[in-house]
Protein backbone atom coordinates (compact mmCIF):
# COMPACT_ATOMS: atom_id res chain seq x y z
CA UNK A 1 0.00 0.00 0.00
CA UNK A 2 1.25 3.34 -0.81
CA UNK A 3 2.02 5.63 2.43
CA UNK A 4 3.56 8.75 1.06
CA UNK A 5 0.38 10.84 0.11
CA UNK A 6 -3.19 10.35 -0.27
CA UNK A 7 -2.55 11.05 -4.39
CA UNK A 8 -0.17 8.98 -5.87
CA UNK A 9 1.55 7.81 -9.46
CA UNK A 10 -1.42 4.69 -8.92
CA UNK A 11 -3.99 7.85 -9.14
CA UNK A 12 -2.67 9.04 -11.94
CA UNK A 13 -3.09 5.99 -13.65
CA UNK A 14 -6.52 4.96 -12.65
CA UNK A 15 -7.29 8.38 -14.16
CA UNK A 16 -5.57 7.29 -17.70
CA UNK A 17 -7.48 4.06 -17.47
CA UNK A 18 -11.21 5.57 -17.26
CA UNK A 19 -10.11 8.30 -19.92
CA UNK A 20 -9.08 5.42 -22.35
CA UNK A 21 -12.25 3.53 -21.54
CA UNK A 22 -14.10 6.74 -21.56
CA UNK A 23 -12.78 7.20 -25.06
CA UNK A 24 -13.67 3.89 -26.04
CA UNK A 25 -17.36 4.63 -25.87
CA UNK A 26 -17.72 6.42 -28.96
CA UNK A 27 -14.81 4.46 -30.79
CA UNK A 28 -17.29 1.80 -30.06
CA UNK A 29 -20.38 3.19 -31.12
CA UNK A 30 -18.57 3.93 -34.52
CA UNK A 31 -17.38 0.55 -35.11
CA UNK A 32 -19.85 -1.64 -34.61
CA UNK A 33 -22.02 -0.04 -37.14
CA UNK A 34 -19.62 -2.61 -39.25
CA UNK A 35 -18.40 -5.17 -37.02
CA UNK A 36 -20.48 -7.96 -35.60
CA UNK A 37 -20.15 -7.66 -31.39
CA UNK A 38 -18.88 -11.49 -31.38
CA UNK A 39 -16.73 -10.87 -34.22
CA UNK A 40 -15.28 -7.81 -32.96
CA UNK A 41 -14.82 -8.74 -29.60
CA UNK A 42 -12.88 -11.84 -29.89
CA UNK A 43 -10.21 -10.33 -32.49
CA UNK A 44 -9.42 -7.51 -30.18
CA UNK A 45 -9.59 -10.07 -27.20
CA UNK A 46 -6.76 -12.59 -29.01
CA UNK A 47 -4.93 -9.46 -30.21
CA UNK A 48 -4.77 -7.70 -26.90
CA UNK A 49 -4.02 -11.73 -25.24
CA UNK A 50 -1.07 -11.71 -27.46
CA UNK A 51 0.40 -8.16 -26.61
CA UNK A 52 0.20 -8.67 -22.85
CA UNK A 53 1.84 -12.09 -22.79
CA UNK A 54 4.58 -10.61 -25.25
CA UNK A 55 5.27 -7.80 -23.10
CA UNK A 56 4.70 -10.55 -19.81
CA UNK A 57 7.53 -12.71 -21.52
CA UNK A 58 9.74 -9.74 -22.45
CA UNK A 59 9.84 -8.13 -18.46
CA UNK A 60 9.67 -11.49 -16.40
CA UNK A 61 10.63 -14.19 -19.13
CA UNK A 62 7.87 -16.62 -17.16
CA UNK A 63 4.84 -16.82 -17.92
CA UNK A 64 4.21 -20.32 -16.39
CA UNK A 65 2.47 -19.28 -12.79
CA UNK A 66 2.32 -22.13 -9.92
CA UNK A 67 0.66 -25.08 -10.46
CA UNK A 68 -1.55 -24.52 -6.87
CA UNK A 69 -2.72 -21.38 -8.23
CA UNK A 70 -4.36 -22.60 -11.71
CA UNK A 71 -7.32 -22.61 -10.21
CA UNK A 72 -7.99 -19.29 -8.81
CA UNK A 73 -6.66 -17.85 -12.37
CA UNK A 74 -9.07 -19.90 -14.22
CA UNK A 75 -12.04 -18.64 -12.30
CA UNK A 76 -10.04 -14.91 -13.08
CA UNK A 77 -10.51 -15.86 -16.88
CA UNK A 78 -13.92 -17.39 -16.62
CA UNK A 79 -15.63 -14.16 -14.94
CA UNK A 80 -13.20 -10.87 -15.94
CA UNK A 81 -13.05 -12.17 -19.66
CA UNK A 82 -15.22 -15.05 -20.73
CA UNK A 83 -18.31 -14.38 -18.82
CA UNK A 84 -18.13 -10.90 -18.13
CA UNK A 85 -17.48 -10.32 -22.09
CA UNK A 86 -21.16 -12.44 -23.23
CA UNK A 87 -23.26 -11.65 -20.63
CA UNK A 88 -22.50 -7.89 -21.47
CA UNK A 89 -22.64 -7.98 -24.83
CA UNK A 90 -26.04 -9.76 -24.81
CA UNK A 91 -27.05 -7.83 -22.17
CA UNK A 92 -26.73 -4.56 -24.01
CA UNK A 93 -28.51 -6.25 -26.78
CA UNK A 94 -31.85 -6.50 -24.69
CA UNK A 95 -32.06 -3.56 -22.90
CA UNK A 96 -31.30 0.31 -23.39
CA UNK A 97 -27.97 1.81 -22.46
CA UNK A 98 -29.54 4.31 -19.51
CA UNK A 99 -29.97 0.79 -18.00
CA UNK A 100 -27.12 -1.24 -18.41
CA UNK A 101 -24.77 2.39 -17.68
CA UNK A 102 -27.19 2.75 -14.37
CA UNK A 103 -26.86 -1.08 -13.77
CA UNK A 104 -23.01 -1.15 -14.25
CA UNK A 105 -22.74 1.70 -12.17
CA UNK A 106 -23.26 -1.01 -8.78
CA UNK A 107 -19.49 -2.09 -9.48
CA UNK A 108 -17.74 -0.53 -6.95
CA UNK A 109 -20.96 -1.23 -4.04
CA UNK A 110 -20.47 -4.92 -5.26
CA UNK A 111 -16.77 -4.71 -4.91
CA UNK A 112 -17.15 -3.19 -1.72
CA UNK A 113 -19.62 -5.98 0.03
CA UNK A 114 -17.47 -8.70 -1.39
CA UNK A 115 -14.23 -7.49 0.09
CA UNK A 116 -16.01 -6.82 3.50
CA UNK A 117 -17.30 -10.26 3.56
CA UNK A 118 -14.18 -11.97 1.98
CA UNK A 119 -12.10 -9.99 4.68
CA UNK A 120 -9.97 -9.07 2.33
CA UNK A 121 -10.65 -5.09 2.53
CA UNK A 122 -12.04 -3.09 5.33
CA UNK A 123 -14.93 -0.09 3.73
CA UNK A 124 -14.67 2.37 6.29
CA UNK A 125 -18.05 4.84 6.69
CA UNK A 126 -16.46 7.49 4.53
CA UNK A 127 -15.95 4.88 1.69
CA UNK A 128 -19.29 3.84 1.96
CA UNK A 129 -20.62 7.42 1.47
CA UNK A 130 -18.63 8.14 -1.73
CA UNK A 131 -19.61 4.58 -3.06
CA UNK A 132 -23.20 5.80 -2.85
CA UNK A 133 -22.67 9.49 -3.74
CA UNK A 134 -20.90 7.88 -7.16
CA UNK A 135 -23.74 5.95 -7.75
CA UNK A 136 -26.10 8.63 -7.55
CA UNK A 137 -23.89 10.57 -9.82
CA UNK A 138 -23.85 8.19 -12.34
CA UNK A 139 -28.09 8.53 -11.70
CA UNK A 140 -27.96 11.89 -13.07
CA UNK A 141 -25.98 11.44 -15.84
CA UNK A 142 -27.92 8.70 -16.87
CA UNK A 143 -30.89 10.47 -16.08
CA UNK A 144 -29.62 13.17 -19.02
CA UNK A 145 -30.78 10.76 -21.37
CA UNK A 146 -33.85 12.07 -23.54
CA UNK A 147 -35.25 8.58 -22.73
CA UNK A 148 -34.65 8.63 -19.42
CA UNK A 149 -34.78 4.92 -17.30
CA UNK A 150 -36.99 1.92 -18.92
CA UNK A 151 -37.20 -1.24 -16.89
CA UNK A 152 -39.74 -1.95 -18.42
CA UNK A 153 -40.67 -6.09 -18.52
CA UNK A 154 -39.62 -6.08 -22.00
CA UNK A 155 -35.78 -5.29 -21.30
CA UNK A 156 -36.26 -7.15 -18.12
CA UNK A 157 -33.90 -10.53 -19.49
CA UNK A 158 -31.24 -7.48 -20.85
CA UNK A 159 -30.91 -5.74 -17.55
CA UNK A 160 -30.13 -9.59 -15.73
CA UNK A 161 -27.75 -9.81 -18.26
CA UNK A 162 -25.96 -6.61 -17.13
CA UNK A 163 -26.05 -7.32 -13.54
CA UNK A 164 -24.96 -10.72 -14.18
CA UNK A 165 -22.14 -9.03 -15.81
CA UNK A 166 -21.35 -6.31 -13.42
CA UNK A 167 -21.34 -9.33 -10.07
CA UNK A 168 -18.77 -11.18 -12.72
CA UNK A 169 -16.40 -8.44 -12.90
CA UNK A 170 -17.04 -7.67 -8.83
CA UNK A 171 -15.74 -11.40 -8.52
CA UNK A 172 -13.11 -10.84 -11.11
CA UNK A 173 -11.68 -8.13 -9.39
CA UNK A 174 -11.92 -9.57 -5.40
CA UNK A 175 -10.86 -12.79 -6.33
CA UNK A 176 -7.69 -11.42 -7.96
CA UNK A 177 -6.54 -9.23 -4.73
CA UNK A 178 -4.77 -12.09 -2.99
CA UNK A 179 -3.17 -12.86 -5.73
CA UNK A 180 -1.52 -9.63 -6.44
CA UNK A 181 0.70 -10.16 -3.97
CA UNK A 182 2.24 -13.32 -5.65
CA UNK A 183 2.29 -12.04 -8.97
CA UNK A 184 2.09 -8.84 -10.87
CA UNK A 185 -0.66 -7.13 -12.54
CA UNK A 186 0.95 -7.91 -15.84
CA UNK A 187 1.42 -11.68 -15.50
CA UNK A 188 -2.38 -12.08 -14.07
CA UNK A 189 -3.89 -9.86 -16.47
CA UNK A 190 -1.64 -11.73 -19.51
CA UNK A 191 -2.69 -15.33 -18.26
CA UNK A 192 -6.51 -14.84 -16.73
CA UNK A 193 -7.26 -13.03 -20.03
CA UNK A 194 -5.64 -15.90 -22.62
CA UNK A 195 -7.43 -18.50 -20.70
CA UNK A 196 -10.86 -16.26 -21.03
CA UNK A 197 -10.10 -15.53 -24.95
CA UNK A 198 -9.65 -19.10 -25.32
CA UNK A 199 -13.39 -20.07 -24.10
CA UNK A 200 -14.69 -16.81 -25.19
CA UNK A 201 -13.84 -18.60 -29.06
CA UNK A 202 -16.58 -21.21 -29.07
CA UNK A 203 -19.15 -18.52 -28.89
CA UNK A 204 -17.59 -16.46 -31.42
CA UNK A 205 -17.56 -19.07 -34.11
CA UNK A 206 -20.84 -17.86 -35.55
CA UNK A 207 -20.64 -14.25 -35.89
CA UNK A 208 -17.05 -14.50 -37.54
CA UNK A 209 -18.78 -16.95 -40.89
CA UNK A 210 -21.74 -14.43 -41.17
CA UNK A 211 -18.93 -10.96 -41.00
CA UNK A 212 -18.77 -9.11 -44.12
CA UNK A 213 -15.14 -8.71 -43.60
CA UNK A 214 -14.55 -6.31 -47.12
CA UNK A 215 -17.19 -3.81 -46.05
CA UNK A 216 -15.09 -2.91 -43.18
CA UNK A 217 -12.91 0.68 -43.05
CA UNK A 218 -9.70 1.55 -42.61
CA UNK A 219 -11.03 3.74 -39.68
CA UNK A 220 -13.31 0.89 -38.27
CA UNK A 221 -10.18 -1.25 -38.30
CA UNK A 222 -8.14 1.51 -36.11
CA UNK A 223 -11.04 1.68 -34.07
CA UNK A 224 -10.29 -2.53 -33.43
CA UNK A 225 -6.62 -1.57 -32.67
CA UNK A 226 -7.78 0.92 -30.19
CA UNK A 227 -9.61 -1.09 -28.27
CA UNK A 228 -7.66 -3.89 -28.29
CA UNK A 229 -4.20 -2.15 -27.13
CA UNK A 230 -5.27 0.16 -25.24
CA UNK A 231 -8.78 -0.36 -23.76
CA UNK A 232 -8.40 -4.23 -23.33
CA UNK A 233 -4.10 -4.89 -23.22
CA UNK A 234 -3.77 -1.60 -21.08
CA UNK A 235 -6.71 -0.83 -19.22
CA UNK A 236 -7.14 -4.40 -17.71
CA UNK A 237 -3.43 -3.93 -16.10
CA UNK A 238 -3.99 -0.71 -15.23
CA UNK A 239 -6.92 -2.13 -13.06
CA UNK A 240 -4.86 -4.73 -11.88
CA UNK A 241 -2.39 -2.15 -10.72
CA UNK A 242 -4.82 -0.04 -9.06
CA UNK A 243 -6.03 -3.31 -7.25
CA UNK A 244 -2.48 -3.90 -6.16
CA UNK A 245 -1.84 -0.45 -4.86
CA UNK A 246 -5.10 1.48 -3.61
CA UNK A 247 -7.39 -2.05 -2.88
CA UNK A 248 -10.35 -3.04 -4.71
CA UNK A 249 -13.06 -0.85 -3.46
CA UNK A 250 -10.87 2.56 -4.22
CA UNK A 251 -10.08 1.51 -7.63
CA UNK A 252 -13.51 0.34 -8.46
CA UNK A 253 -14.99 4.08 -7.71
CA UNK A 254 -12.73 5.12 -10.50
CA UNK A 255 -14.73 3.51 -12.57
CA UNK A 256 -17.71 5.42 -12.13
CA UNK A 257 -15.75 8.48 -14.01
CA UNK A 258 -16.34 6.68 -17.24
CA UNK A 259 -19.92 7.82 -18.16
CA UNK A 260 -18.12 11.20 -17.50
CA UNK A 261 -15.50 10.81 -20.05
CA UNK A 262 -17.92 9.30 -22.52
CA UNK A 263 -20.20 11.88 -22.26
CA UNK A 264 -17.85 14.65 -22.99
CA UNK A 265 -16.26 12.22 -26.13
CA UNK A 266 -19.56 11.70 -27.29
CA UNK A 267 -20.52 15.46 -27.00
CA UNK A 268 -16.86 16.22 -29.17
CA UNK A 269 -16.89 12.83 -31.48
CA UNK A 270 -20.58 11.64 -31.77
CA UNK A 271 -22.28 15.69 -30.96
CA UNK A 272 -24.65 14.09 -28.54
CA UNK A 273 -25.79 16.31 -26.04
CA UNK A 274 -24.60 17.51 -22.72
CA UNK A 275 -26.74 18.75 -19.59
CA UNK A 276 -26.70 19.97 -16.51
CA UNK A 277 -27.44 16.28 -15.28
CA UNK A 278 -24.32 15.41 -16.78
CA UNK A 279 -22.09 18.24 -15.01
CA UNK A 280 -24.01 18.19 -11.71
CA UNK A 281 -23.58 14.21 -12.13
CA UNK A 282 -19.80 14.45 -12.79
CA UNK A 283 -19.59 17.05 -10.13
CA UNK A 284 -20.90 14.16 -7.30
CA UNK A 285 -19.19 11.58 -8.86
CA UNK A 286 -15.60 13.49 -7.75
CA UNK A 287 -16.61 14.51 -4.58
CA UNK A 288 -17.83 10.66 -3.61
CA UNK A 289 -13.96 9.62 -5.36
CA UNK A 290 -12.36 12.26 -2.56
CA UNK A 291 -13.91 10.08 -0.19
CA UNK A 292 -13.62 6.73 -1.24
CA UNK A 293 -9.81 7.22 -2.08
CA UNK A 294 -8.43 10.16 -0.38
CA UNK A 295 -9.98 10.50 2.56
CA UNK A 296 -8.71 6.74 3.00
CA UNK A 297 -5.27 7.87 2.23
CA UNK A 298 -5.43 10.80 5.05
CA UNK A 299 -6.31 7.89 7.22
CA UNK A 300 -3.58 5.53 6.89
CA UNK A 301 -1.22 8.43 7.06
CA UNK A 302 -2.33 9.43 10.36
CA UNK A 303 -1.75 5.84 11.19
CA UNK A 304 1.38 5.69 10.07
CA UNK A 305 1.98 8.80 12.42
Amino acid sequence: MERKSPFSKTDILLLLMVSIWGFNFSVLKIVLRQFLPMSFNIIRFISASALVLFFLFLREKKIWVEKSDWGRILLLGIFGHTCYQLLFIYGINKTTASNASLIMASVPILIGIMSSLSGYEKVRPFAWVGIFLSFFGIFLIIRADVNGFNFTSAHFKGNILILLSAISWAIYTVVAKPMLKKYSPLKLTAVSMAIGTLLLIPFSLNELKKQDWQSISFPAWMGLIYSSILAIALGYTLWYIGVEKVGTTRTAIYSNLTPVLAAFFAWQILAELITIYHLIGAAVIFTGIYLTRFNAGKKRMKELK
